[in-house]
């Protein structure tokens, strides 16, 4: 639990650690935060805005690969798929053969899809 940013104090003699003060007292369920880099966030401010944005992310979307097979069948690219993907690095083969989805944001299969004339937008949709 987080909280407000006003409600974290600096830690007496712990460098760089703070603590949440609720009604003045400790919030020993909150614990304390430790910034271990100090120059990736030099105040504790740096570091509540960064928890912050991270909190607010959007989850990313997986997309089983079932579900684009079975779309690039649909739209008849299916064997372009397999042909683009043999020729691909093997990096890229293994990825695709070890991985049960991929995220739908993913600039690789993102232009992998637009390489093949596939829409990824209708490939990767929800």
């Amino acid at each position: 639990m987080l909280g407000t940013l006003d409600e974290w104090l600096p830690a007496e003699g712990k460098p760089n650690t703070w603590r949440r003060v609720v009604n003045g007292k400790i919030d020993g369920a909150a614990g304390e935060v430790t910034i271990v880099n100090p120059a990736r966030w030099p105040t504790f401010a740096d570091y509540w805005a960064w928890r912050q944005a991270e909190a607010n992310k959007p989850e990313r979307r997986l997309v089983p690969k079932r579900v684009i097979i079975d779309r690039l069948y649909e739209a008849g690219l299916l064997a372009a798929a397999r042909k683009a993907l043999d020729a691909a690095p093997l990096y890229t083969r293994e990825r695709w053969a070890a991985r049960d989805a991929v995220f739908a944001d993913d600039p690789e299969s993102i232009a992998f899809l637009k390489a093949i004339g596939a829409d990824p937008a209708v490939i990767l949709a929800p």
